[in-house]
């Protein structure tokens, strides 16, 4: 902004305001249309992002289950009956729902004697856990049912059977 001169503040000049421009004939700058389409992306790429995550095996977990029970060259109708149930469970082989915590009675049990972060690397305990849980009864609370091992061996999913809700939250993205 300029400096009035002598002759305006003594008052002999009229004074005049630089021209006002109003906000709705000022163009909106290229600056602040950018940061509204950005601002814009992130909420949208947030609302996007915020879902659950869905239920997760561990690879190394499914891995290990995989070369102890399930036998894919078998030509035993069975066998490959329980390994396409298997290919079909997924992560809810231990899991329920859409969420990590959320397991089944077959993966409670694996989750008690195993640790996700310490034990992944480790077949052998992997491999030793499941062992050991094939010997406890699928139902804690009857000492008649069955334990995970024998419905495994009669081509059962050992934490029970596969729900429509579990196949449709899967195969959704």
């Amino acid at each position: 902004m300029r400096r009035p001169s002598q002759k305006e503040r003594s008052g002999e000049l009229p004074c005049r305001p630089a021209p006002h421009r109003s906000e709705e004939t000022q163009p909106e700058s290229p600056r602040r249309r950018l940061g509204l389409i950005g601002l814009c992306g992130l909420a949208v790429a947030i609302a996007f992002l915020w879902q659950p995550p869905p239920a997760e095996a561990i690879r190394e977990f499914r891995e290990e289950f995989l070369v102890l029970y399930v036998n894919r060259d078998s030509d035993d109708p069975t066998d490959q009956a329980f390994a396409e149930l298997v290919e079909k469970a997924d992560c809810y082989l231990c899991h329920e729902g859409r969420l990590r915590r959320d397991r089944n009675r077959y993966g409670a049990a694996l989750a008690e004697l195993l640790d996700r972060f310490e034990d992944r690397r480790d077949a052998a305990r992997i491999r030793a856990a499941l062992q050991k849980v094939d010997e406890i009864r699928s139902d804690a609370e009857d000492d008649q049912s069955p334990t995970f091992g024998e419905l495994i061996r009669a081509g059962k999913l050992p934490g029970g059977e596969l729900k429509e809700d579990d196949e449709t939250e899967r195969r959704d993205p």
